[in-house]
């Protein structure tokens, strides 16, 4: 990626699942890399992240699905190749005893065709 720039959608301790406040981006970025960092995961918890992609904020569709974090911190990140459509957000599962912090970011060069 040349020139980056990145979404930010969750960064901090969570106790119950969480689907982040949506974001809007320009039609023509390209180059999509989704970051997802847990930490301090609880032993008994478990969580899933999907950063999710809308064309009208109501209709969402999965983007990327990251692997599941089980009781142990860890981070992945994943290059996104499809189309995004311009509204993106995350949307965090916890199960079991629920304690994690969580940090979930897109990265992306803006305003380059594809």
């Amino acid at each position: 990626m040349a020139s980056q720039s990145v979404r930010s959608f969750l960064n901090k301790s969570l106790t119950a699942s969480e689907t982040s406040a949506p974001q809007s981006m320009a039609p023509n970025d390209s180059a999509f890399i989704g970051l997802l960092v847990g930490t301090n995961v609880d032993a008994g918890t478990t969580v899933d992240v999907i950063i999710e992609h809308s064309p009208d904020r109501t209709n969402w569709f999965t983007l990327a699905t990251f692997s599941q974090l089980n009781g142990v911190d860890g981070s992945e990140a994943i290059q996104i190749t499809d189309s995004v459509f311009v509204n993106t957000r995350a949307d965090v599962t916890l199960g079991g005893t629920a304690i994690a912090d969580v940090k979930c970011q897109l990265w992306y060069d803006p305003g380059k065709n594809r």
